[in-house]
């Protein structure tokens, strides 16, 4: 039987209790066996605002998925070392593995602009996409611009995940202000950035 992975792509600037959230939703919606979280090195859509260093977000990773059973890091982005598009890999993990089956893990509301993505329907056949509902955003097939069957079978069947009201820009804004990071980030990523002191100056430093 084909090992089912996800691939849960983001900048984890910083990873928070709402990424492991939705990773355990979308574990358990498509019975996979594993999710390989993969920071980018830099987001084709945030090139203005970098993020901390690499080591940061690697290292607050390793911390939050420590305890976590399936969840594993792939640093494939990070060694390639350019502007991460998720069709590169896509094809680079099938080509390591051809034997297993790849889901990608997107929330609906990065679903509208999927057809500004490179090569959008190699990525669309390379994988099967896992979409999260939010609370709050509904799609309808009109609403994407893709070409049919894209849309009709994106949004027939979502994943329903707990919903969550963490974002990474205000766990920085928090962590600059000088406030608890608790029910936010683990504790052990809460420790880490307070003794890296992390995201006290402008962001992209130190």
């Amino acid at each position: 039987m084909k090992k089912r992975i996800g691939i849960f792509g983001g900048s984890f600037n910083p990873v928070h209790l709402g990424h492991l959230g939705i990773a355990r939703d979308a574990k358990a919606f498509a019975r996979l066996d594993k999710i390989l979280f993969v920071p980018n090195a830099v987001s084709p859509f945030k090139l203005d605002a970098p993020p901390v260093k690499a080591d940061h977000r690697l290292n607050m990773l390793r911390l939050a998925l420590a305890d976590e059973p399936g969840f594993a890091l792939s640093e494939i982005e990070l060694e390639r070392g350019e502007v991460s598009y998720s069709i590169d890999t896509v094809e680079a993990l099938k080509a390591e593995d051809p034997a297993r089956e790849l889901f990608f893990i997107l929330g609906a509301d990065s679903l509208v602009d999927l057809h500004c993505w490179r090569r959008p329907y190699a990525l669309l056949e390379a994988c099967t996409f896992i979409v999260l509902a939010r609370p709050g955003f509904e799609l309808r097939p009109a609403d994407l611009s893709l070409d049919p069957p894209w849309p009709e079978r994106l949004l027939a069947d979502l994943c329903t995940a707990h919903p969550v009201d963490i974002s990474s820009a205000a766990i920085r804004e928090a962590a600059a202000a000088g406030k608890a990071l608790k029910d936010l980030v683990s504790p052990a990523v809460a420790a880490y950035i307070e003794e890296c002191q992390l995201y006290q100056q402008a962001p992209g430093n130190p």
